[in-house]
């Protein structure tokens, strides 16, 4: 898609460590989105449509502990160790795993924008960060920007953390955002977490539609 991007498929910390039952940080019920997930990404990638994923990265190191201290407890954060470097468990799973010649992964840092160029070529954009939050990965804005986004269909993990924090600052930035609602799940570490969390994305404009209404009914309204 280029520089003339309109449509993104954002793919939020679809990881091993999330996803499987083996994993570190496993969500209840999550491994039965794999179907609809894997539908997703081979429908954006037939129609080329560029997905841009977030993963969680963490390194549990004294050097990032201000960056995670929202997410892990061993730094006063909620949650614990998780998607760590190095592991399998911070790999995204098998049905959503890009072909890495195919893919652009953008570390934590700033990059110039010439790399940004290069970047933005790519049919498919994996952003890290260490926070919910990956707007906080500084070169997410600019992708953004640079693939001149209109609309952005989002799926994954955790709905009440990363998703709700993606979706709406995708809408404070004028863009359309449609959640995929069976292709998504929440950690509802309270019980009501996911409702407040739709009821957040829903007030600021985010339309709620299922798989089938993305692989039948493109482009959505």
């Amino acid at each position: 898609m280029g520089e003339h991007c309109l449509l993104i498929f954002f793919d939020s910390d679809t990881q091993n460590d999330f996803i499987l039952t083996t994993g570190k940080f496993p969500v209840t019920n999550a491994e039965n989105l794999k179907k609809n997930l894997e539908s997703l990404t081979k429908f954006a990638r037939k129609n080329k449509i560029e997905i841009i994923s977030s993963v969680d990265r963490h390194f549990g190191t004294a050097k990032y502990k201000e960056a995670e201290n929202s997410e892990l407890e061993i730094w006063g954060g909620p949650f614990p160790l998780h998607c760590m470097d190095g592991t399998l468990g911070q790999k995204k799973i098998k049905e959503t795993i890009p072909k890495t010649s195919a893919a652009a992964f953008v570390e934590n840092k700033n990059y110039p924008l010439a790399a940004l160029k290069k970047i933005v070529a790519k049919k498919e954009i994996v952003v890290e960060k260490q926070k919910f939050n990956v707007f906080s990965n500084p070169n997410t804005e600019k992708i953004i920007k640079m693939l001149h986004v209109k609309k952005a269909i989002i799926y994954g993990i955790a709905l009440d953390y990363s998703i709700r924090n993606t979706a709406l600052e995708l809408r404070r930035r004028g863009i359309d955002v449609y959640l995929i609602t069976d292709a998504s799940k929440a950690f509802n570490v309270k019980p009501m977490d996911s409702e407040l969390a739709l009821r957040q994305m829903h007030a600021a404009g985010v339309h709620m539609k299922t798989t089938e209404d993305v692989l039948k009914r493109l482009p959505l309204k």
